[in-house]
């Protein structure tokens, strides 16, 4: 169920990325993406709060891997470095679930209203904290390890915990490869813009997935990067849930 929602939300920001992109509109943020799922009648808010709790779920999936050590990474430094990782994806993933859950119930505290910027919004409440700045920095430096991790993971790593037969396993690689680079890159992006927000203590130059995709679309040959960067989340989504009905524990 983790697999399956946390596939939904990312085809929902890759699809509405691609609309952007065909379209020349305002790129999407997660806060929009579940507002457009929220908005989907007669049953929208029903969807969205299954999608919360599956990414809540996603999270504590995560945090028993790590804990337990559900694939054998061991003790090592190497082993260590890839529980801390899905550590981290788990506190990601039930954030996320935690701002699907705010858009149900309209908890502007949390996402900053249905007009502001989430992400500029805490950013600005965490520079106001004790060594906020340092705080923002590393939360920067680890978005863009996350990055290079997925990019990394590209190779071989995502798929040694799937099982499928051969032709339908090259299949899910080329598609989990496309997503994973695609999310690698988003992430190193929102990474840069928090880092630059704390050298500069400016909230306003952090940003999310929307500022990712602005800075995308400001690069050379903008338009066609930002539409193969959002059909690529796509690709990450359809992966996820590929992944959720395939996924396998290694023996023990």
């Amino acid at each position: 169920m983790g697999y399956w929602a946390r596939g939904v939300a990312y085809l929902a920001v890759g699809w509405l990325a691609t609309l952007a992109a065909v379209n020349d509109t305002q790129p999407p943020t997660l806060k929009g993406a579940f507002t457009a799922i929220a908005e989907q009648q007669p049953v929208g808010w029903l969807l969205l709060a299954m999608l919360a709790g599956g990414l809540v779920l996603h999270g504590v999936w995560r945090l028993i891997q790590a804990v337990l050590d559900l694939h054998g990474e061991g003790g090592d430094f190497k082993g260590l470095a890839k529980r801390a990782g899905a550590l981290v994806s788990a506190v990601l993933h039930a954030g996320l679930g935690l701002m699907a859950v705010a858009v149900v119930v309209d908890w502007e505290y949390l996402i900053g209203g249905r007009d502001g910027s989430t992400v500029e919004t805490w950013i600005t409440r965490i520079l106001e904290w004790p060594l906020g700045r340092w705080l923002v920095a590393v939360v920067g430096v680890g978005a863009i390890l996350m990055g290079l991790v997925k990019t990394t993971k590209a190779r071989s790593a995502a798929f040694q915990d799937i099982q499928a037969g051969a032709r339908l396993m090259s299949l899910i690689k080329l598609i989990g490869r496309l997503g994973l680079i695609s999310k690698g890159l988003i992430f190193a992006l929102i990474g840069f813009f928090f880092l630059t927000a704390a050298w500069q203590t400016e909230p306003t130059e952090a940003g999310g997935v929307r500022a990712a995709f602005h800075r995308l679309g400001d690069a050379p040959l903008g338009d066609w990067l930002f539409a193969v960067v959002a059909a690529g989340l796509m690709t990450y989504g359809l992966f996820s849930l590929l992944k959720g009905w395939y996924h396998r524990l290694p023996d023990p």
